[in-house]
Formats: C-alpha cells, sequence, structure tokens
C-alpha cells in the first residue's frame, strides 16, 4: 500500500518536472525567435549551445549574422514577430536532454539595387538550391524576395550548459557535420 501511495505521489512531481523543463525551452525558443526578429545579435549567441564556438569564435560569429542581415547588397528581415513552435518529445541520451523543435519562418531579403531578370532568377535558384522545401517569390515593388521556411532547432540542456537551454539551428544539408558535431546519438534520438 506504501509503495502505490509513493508512485501514485512520485508521478504528479515527475510530470511537474517535465512540464517545466518543456516551458522552459518554450520560452527559450521563444526569446530566441524575438532576438532574430530584432537583429539582437548578442542575444542570438548566448543562446547558442557551445559546440556551435568549435566550429566559428563569437566574434566571427557576430560578424556572420550582421553580414547575413544586412550588407552592400541586400537586408535581411525576419517578417513576423511571433511564430508557432513544434516541440518533440524530450529524449534523454547520454547525460543530455535533446528535442526538436520546428517553427515556420518568413525573411524578406531587400536589395539595394534593382535586379535584372537574370540576377533575380539566378538568387532564387541559389535561394532554392541552398533548402529545397521552401517558399520564394520576389516582390517587385520592393525589389525583395519573400521567403517561407520550415526551421529547425536542436535544443540541448546538459551539465556544460548549466542544464540550460541552448540551441542549434539544424541544416539537412550538413547532417555528417551535425553528427560529427553533436554525436550521432543525438541526431538518431530526435529522428533527423
Amino acid at each position: 500500500m506504501k509503495k502505490k501511495l509513493l508512485l501514485v505521489l512520485l508521478l504528479p512531481i515527475t510530470s511537474l518536472g517535465f512540464s517545466q523543463t518543456l516551458n522552459q525551452l518554450k520560452t527559450e525558443a521563444e526569446l530566441f525567435y524575438d532576438a532574430q526578429y530584432n537583429m539582437d545579435f548578442e542575444k542570438i549567441v548566448s543562446y547558442m549551445h557551445p559546440k556551435v564556438f568549435e566550429t566559428m569564435n563569437k566574434e566571427e560569429l557576430l560578424t556572420a549574422l550582421d553580414q547575413s542581415y544586412q550588407n552592400e547588397q541586400f537586408r535581411m528581415r525576419v517578417v513576423l514577430p511571433k511564430t508557432t513552435f513544434t516541440f518533440s518529445e524530450i529524449k534523454e541520451t547520454e547525460g543530455k536532454k535533446v528535442c526538436k523543435v520546428e517553427y515556420p519562418q518568413t525573411i524578406r531579403m531587400i536589395f539595394e539595387n534593382p535586379l535584372s531578370d537574370e540576377e533575380k532568377n539566378a538568387i532564387e535558384q541559389s535561394i532554392i538550391t541552398a533548402k529545397p522545401a521552401i517558399k520564394v517569390r520576389f516582390e517587385k515593388d520592393r525589389n525583395a524576395f519573400y521567403i517561407e521556411s520550415s526551421e529547425i532547432l536542436i535544443a540541448i540542456s546538459e551539465e556544460t550548459t548549466q542544464n540550460r537551454w541552448k540551441l542549434i539551428m539544424y541544416d539537412k544539408s550538413q547532417q555528417q557535420e551535425f553528427a560529427t558535431l553533436l554525436g550521432e546519438h543525438v541526431i538518431n534520438a530526435l529522428g533527423l
């Protein structure tokens, strides 16, 4: 009888711990997206997992983000101030909690100078080649591409992150690099 009572008392605590973890992840994902929308590159980088900095240091990453969002040829902006996230089941593997976070993202890429038809076609093909599951349309009145995509974040909570959720933008075209960086066990646990 005591074992049954203990089990009944522990079940809500276990689910409370899971929901707190998921709620924390939801908050981190929303703050990360908000930082993208507001072009707060320092904040974007603060949500990234330390493994990201094994391939590029913080200053290089900040410069790359700045150059991606605004340069002499174009400006890039996240269009929608909010998005809807879908979270996979949180899984544990080798002492890490991992979760796949999916969300739609819409970006506008505004060019500083008018584009010729050849340039528009080349840029559109380049965007589609880089990410096949994407919708792209050219907005002539804005001299801009309106790009709709589905993005994936890999969320990891572990000892090296002080058990806080940290994020990595996933790109399927670089799956082998992600497997090397994070380990096959993380990629497999998330079904990527």
